[in-house]
């Protein structure tokens, strides 16, 4: 399982319980820069380098923070289940 994230990581907190999470579960970071230009310019290069980094048969989650936000015994939940499918 990969999670692809856009934008800097920050050394502290947040990425020693990401290093712990990732060894427990096998999940791979795959971290992609920050865009450069306006806007518009930088989605559309952000979403080129994520398409990049997906391939056609990969199961896609996109997370927003806008989106829904099921606690942490939730979203374990949801993890299994997709990993169950396959």
């Amino acid at each position: 399982m990969r999670l692809i994230a856009v934008g800097r990581g920050s050394a502290g907190p947040e990425q020693a319980l990401f290093l712990r999470y990732a060894q427990r579960t096998g999940l791979e970071l795959v971290a992609l820069a920050d865009g450069v230009g306006s806007a518009i310019e930088i989605k559309r290069r952000e979403a080129v380098a994520i398409l990049g980094k997906i391939a056609g048969s990969d199961f896609v989650v996109a997370l927003d923070e806008g989106g829904v936000m099921p606690d942490s015994v939730g979203l374990a939940r949801l993890f299994e289940g997709w990993r169950e499918r396959g």
